[in-house]
């Protein structure tokens, strides 16, 4: 039968003695640690403790699962104790003395005790039981009456209750090893505690005040999972210190205490590009040139600015870039290299940014957005007030970007980039980052370009419109995953682009100036005067939302046609181009009028009038937000003063919700609104 080959990675650590069922592979290079931490362990004097230290989801389990193996049974008893397997079942407030028990259970069983041993081991547990009854170290199980009917005794002294329990539990391990060395194998007992950091850092702490009583017995190593942030929480919530009376160094005592060899996990040394380029293997089978060019260049980086070297947010990425693999397949029998790339920088950017995520899925023109969020100037704006000079600086930069990274783009459109757009988008920024942010600013931008270099199928830095449409089905098919997406319906965004392209055929069936199929004529804006002699005809019969007209029977751009008229009136003398012109930085429906208009309106003109139509209010300028408020003032005088939701304004003055919102917001500032309520119940009116 063939081997399936299986995607996605279940949250589980390492473990060499589960068996081949789930994937056991080491694609961080933990293995070299475990083989150091073992050695040690195998070496080292007793008794010893070791603390792993990492945050929660580093591997430290994994680590741990390593060493034991390398260990084996042969020279060491292996002894595991997970604290939160006790903790998932309600045994939380008995999870101290459970441990204890646990421990000389699997002790007793696992080393095969005599009959001595047994003994012993039984009346520490019995100890224990009798300890917990007197409440020490916080223990909570009511185990008295136990305790008396194997014990027939009453009140024990507390110090001496202890002192026994210590000493069963150094009697135990020594005759162990005893037995272990009479037979050459066992040496030392090892002794795992897990999972600490997944417990209340109070509980965690308890068990550690627990356990220290036993860390000094000779022939003992104690390997616990614990993090130091978690000991420092904990004692501040065993002590009920504020933050401000908790001395550090009184942490550290305590941890030094208990911890004689501290080991951070070695995060920084993952090969997590290992791990990525391992994933993407599986799903699509051998890279490609252009992947292979992908990982060796940016997976590293993708990784330290999204998930980072936490393997339990990789494969929580890499488990969401698996579904989108599956996504990405339907209705198709190919997907490129580019949108595959893209997705695992979105899955990525989804776990660990998910506001820049719903960001950037909310957006009509994904591309522009993306670029931007690539560019340093629009950070240096959040700290700007809107009306600052700076805003329309940045968007003259990026607009001369844009061009440049576009390729066989008709910008037929008015291609500037709008002072406006920067504006919303800065505005969106600010809700889920401070100006001040910078960390937090050079991790988006540095992410944003990452993204643009999984886009670039060729790698040559300009973008065609395959590209484009590459990034807006990533976009499409990563939505259905983002936690970001339900929840942003309710929250308030700049208001998204509409339609920006049309072409003549469209035109031609929505407005009454294009109806009759009407020829263009040229109009220079420099001399403000009409050439009747050069006219063309608007390719009416193109489906391409594009502006382009039929010159010697050939469909061309209206763009490209206008450059040639505008170069052909300078080499015969009749005028000398512009700055922009030479720069072809035009919008070329502002050079031609339509024959027999009128009012003698320019294609451009006509084409705002449609796109008004089309998209609503367009607020992206300063006029237009001045007409929008007139719009929205005008409604409230007419309620006369009554106050009004901001939805019963939407349906009467049409846009969408932001602009509706900032409209009233924009005439609350001004004095000529008011409003009372909050939240889902404010209500506006006039003054």
């Amino acid at each position: 039968m063939a081997t399936v080959s299986k995607t996605g990675f279940p949250d589980l650590p390492i473990d060499p003695l589960r068996g081949e069922a789930i994937d056991n592979r080491d694609l961080l290079g933990l293995d070299q640690h475990a083989a150091a931490l073992a050695g040690f362990i195998e070496m080292c004097s007793m008794p010893m403790t070791i603390g792993i230290q990492g945050d929660w989801g580093s591997g430290k389990t994994s680590l741990m699962n390593l060493v034991r193996a390398k260990l084996g049974n042969g020279k060491a008893l292996n002894v595991w104790f997970n604290t939160w397997q006790y903790a998932q079942f309600g045994n939380e407030e008995q999870l101290a003395s459970s441990m204890l028990v646990n421990l000389m259970q699997k002790i007793k069983l696992q080393g095969k005790a005599s009959k001595k041993v047994w003994h012993n081991a039984s009346r520490f547990i019995r100890a224990v039981v009798q300890a917990s009854e007197l409440r020490k170290g916080g223990f909570t199980l009511q185990g008295q009456s136990l305790v008396d009917a194997l014990e027939g005794r009453g009140e024990v002294d507390d110090a001496g209750l202890f002192e026994q329990m210590k000493a069963d539990f150094a009697e135990v391990i020594s005759d162990i090893l005893l037995q272990g060395r009479e037979k050459g194998s066992v040496e030392r007992v090892v002794i795992y505690i897990d999972d600490l950091d997944r417990l209340a850092p109070s509980k965690a702490v308890e068990l550690l005040e627990a356990v220290k009583n036993l860390i000094d017995v000779e022939g003992c190593v104690f390997v616990l999972a614990i993090d130091y942030d978690v000991v420092i929480r904990g004692l501040r919530q065993r002590k009920g210190y504020d933050t401000g009376e908790f001395r550090e160094s009184e942490g550290k005592n305590f941890f030094d205490k208990i911890i004689q060899v501290p080991y951070r996990m070695p995060v920084e040394r993952y090969t997590t590009h290992v791990f990525l380029q391992s994933h993407f293997e599986r799903v699509y089978g051998e890279l490609s040139p252009a992947a292979s060019a992908f990982f060796e260049k940016s997976a590293t980086e993708l990784i330290q600015l999204s998930v980072g070297n936490n393997p339990r947010s990789l494969k929580r990425a890499l488990n969401i870039h698996s579904l989108f693999s599956h996504l990405m397949r339907i209705g198709r029998d190919d997907v490129a290299d580019a949108e595959r790339l893209v997705t695992l920088v979105f899955a990525c950017m989804q776990v660990s940014l998910p506001q820049m995520y719903s960001l950037l899925a909310k957006q009509d023109v994904p591309f522009r957005v993306l670029v931007t969020l690539g560019d340093p100037g629009i950070y240096g704006l959040l700290g700007q007030s809107d009306e600052s000079d700076a805003f329309e600086h940045v968007a003259t930069r990026l607009g001369d970007r844009l061009r440049r990274l576009q390729r066989h783009v008709d910008d037929d459109d008015d291609d500037e980039y709008g002072t406006g757009e920067i504006q919303a988008l800065a505005t969106d920024l600010r809700r889920f980052t401070a100006a001040t942010d910078t960390g937090m600013h050079k991790r988006m931008q540095r992410l944003a370009l990452v993204a643009l270099q999984a886009v670039d199928l060729n790698g040559d830095g300009v973008y065609s419109p395959q590209e484009f449409e590459i990034l807006r089905t990533a976009l499409s098919v990563t939505s259905s995953t983002s936690v970001e997406a339900e929840s942003s319906k309710d929250v308030e965004a700049s208001p998204a682009r509409g339609r920006r392209n049309v072409g003549f055929k469209e035109l031609a069936e929505t407005m009454s100036s294009f109806a009759e199929r009407p020829d263009l004529v040229f109009w220079d804006p420099v001399a403000e005067e009409f050439d009747q002699d050069i006219r063309r005809t608007p390719d009416y019969d193109n489906e391409i939302s594009r502006l382009r007209v039929i010159v010697d029977g050939v469909s061309v751009p209206l763009k490209e046609e206008t450059l040639r008229v505008l170069q052909m009136l300078e080499e015969r003398g009749f005028r000398e181009l512009t700055t922009r012109e030479h720069s072809q930085r035009i919008n070329p429906s502002s050079y031609w009028v339509v024959d027999g208009d009128d009012e003698e309106r320019t294609v451009a003109m006509l084409r705002d009038e449609w796109k008004s139509s089309t998209n609503g209010p367009d607020t992206r300028s300063d006029s237009g937000r001045a007409r929008y408020d007139a719009r929205v003032l005008q409604y409230l005088r007419s309620r006369g003063g009554e106050f009004v939701p901001a939805r019963e304004v939407q349906e009467h003055v049409g846009g969408n919700k932001p602009q509706v919102r900032r409209a009233l917001n924009r005439l609350i500032e001004s004095g000529e609104a008011t409003y009372t309520g909050r939240a889902r119940g404010t209500r506006y009116a006039c003054t």
